[in-house]
């Protein structure tokens, strides 16, 4: 989150005073937020438009926006023709560099 581990940027946004239970709660609110919008909308389609809107806008406009995205490593992460998604700059060169955010050790374990 913000280039930082989410540990830290929950106890930093999430003014509470038990912050791990209320980020397993909003863990859990994410993970089922798919069947709620299929419940009212009937699809999930919509939100994959509007973040294709999201990208295009920032490509056409050349705005130089993070946003996160597939892309290609080049030796990122110490990864190499390897596609993730991962927060990128855009512009209207595409994807101009790949931000390499702190990951903690067990999000890296397979690699």
């Amino acid at each position: 989150m913000a280039g930082m581990p989410i540990e830290q940027f929950c106890r930093l946004c999430l003014k509470c005073d038990d912050w791990q239970a209320a980020r397993r709660k909003v863990a859990e609110e994410v993970k089922h937020s798919a069947y709620h919008i299929i419940d009212y909308k009937g699809a999930t389609s919509f939100a994959v438009g509007v973040a294709l809107t999201q990208i295009a806008a920032v490509i056409l406009r050349n705005q130089h926006g993070v946003l996160t995205v597939s892309s290609v490593l080049e030796g990122e992460y110490g990864l190499s023709g390897v596609s993730l998604v991962i927060p990128c700059i855009l512009s209207r060169k595409g994807v101009e560099k790949v931000l390499q955010v702190a990951l903690p050790p067990t999000s890296r374990a397979p690699w």
